[in-house]
């Protein structure tokens, strides 16, 4: 997936194109997750910031359902249960999950032709 910003937010620069990570949502309002324009962190942004560039979904991602009506779409090496605790907290194991997946949706666009 990928979206282009088009409203202004300190975190998201307008028209740039993004790659999307996964997307939360509880009830009908989503955010994506992508990596910021530090090139490093990721995190969730509303989906109202952006315009959907291209809405293929990669075939290794999972739908999940959480009490209180949240629900995410998410590659399935970050699925496990407390993945953005370790990885926040600076866990060797999931930060190299994390790089591989990114790798992956990376090689992946390249190949689908969505830069």
């Amino acid at each position: 997936m990928r979206v282009r910003c088009t409203k202004n937010d300190a975190w998201v620069t307008v028209g740039t194109e993004y790659l999307v990570l996964g997307v939360y949502g509880r009830g009908t309002s989503f955010k994506y997750r992508r990596i910021g324009d530090d090139a490093q962190t990721p995190a969730l942004h509303n989906a109202e910031l952006f315009a959907l560039v291209s809405s293929q979904i990669p075939k290794n991602w999972i739908f999940r359902v959480y009490p209180g009506a949240e629900w995410e779409i998410t590659p399935a090496g970050w699925a496990p249960e407390g993945f953005w605790m370790a990885y926040f907290d600076g866990d060797a194991t999931a930060l190299r999950v994390f790089g591989e997946v990114v790798s992956a949706l990376k090689k992946n666009a390249e190949d689908s032709l969505i830069l």
